[in-house]
C-alpha cells in the first residue's frame, strides 16, 4: 500500500469521526438547554409543524413561520420562548427526515430562522452549526438530532 492510499484512508477515516462527533455534540447542546416548568409541553400544533415538514421544504418552512409568529403571540418569557423553538426544531427535523436530499438541503434556511428568534447562545450555535452541515449536504441523522431538540 502506498503512503498515498494510507493518506486517504486515515483522512477518510478522521472525517468520518468529524461528523460522528458535530452530531454527538449537537446533540448534547440540544439537551442541555434551559427547560420551563410546561417541560416539553408544546405551546404550538407540533402535529401540524412534522406533518407539513413530511411533505416538503417549502410546506415545512410556511408551517415553522406560522409557529413562531403563535409562539411570539403568546408572550413567552425569553427561557420558555427558546424552550419552545427547540421543540419546534425537533418538530420540524424529525418530519423531515423522509424528504429527498434536495429538500433536506432547504432546512438549513429554515433552522436559522428559528435559530434568529433564540436568545439561548448555546441553542444558537447548536441550531447553525447543523444548518451548515445540512447546507453543505453533510449526512445528518434527522431522527436522533430532532428527538435531541425536542426533549427540552
Amino acid at each position: 500500500m502506498s503512503r498515498g492510499n494510507i493518506f486517504w484512508i486515515i483522512w477518510g477515516e478522521i472525517m468520518q469521526m468529524t461528523s460522528r462527533f458535530t452530531t454527538a455534540m449537537l446533540t448534547s447542546l440540544a439537551l442541555g438547554f434551559p427547560m420551563i416548568t410546561s417541560a416539553q409541553t408544546p405551546a404550538v400544533n407540533t402535529a401540524n409543524v412534522a406533518a407539513e415538514c413530511a411533505k416538503s421544504a417549502a410546506l415545512c418552512k410556511a408551517a415553522v413561520a406560522a409557529a413562531i409568529a403563535e409562539l411570539r403571540a403568546l408572550g413567552l418569557t425569553p427561557t420558555q420562548l427558546n424552550t419552545q423553538l427547540g421543540v419546534l426544531a425537533g418538530a420540524a427535523l424529525s418530519g423531515a427526515q423522509s424528504l429527498p436530499a434536495a429538500e433536506k438541503l432547504a432546512l438549513a434556511g429554515i433552522l436559522t430562522s428559528i435559530s434568529a428568534q433564540s436568545t439561548n447562545p448555546a441553542q444558537i450555535a447548536a441550531l447553525n452549526e447543523l444548518a451548515v452541515q445540512l447546507s453543505s449536504g453533510s449526512t445528518v441523522n434527522l431522527t436522533a438530532v430532532g428527538s435531541a431538540f425536542s426533549s427540552n
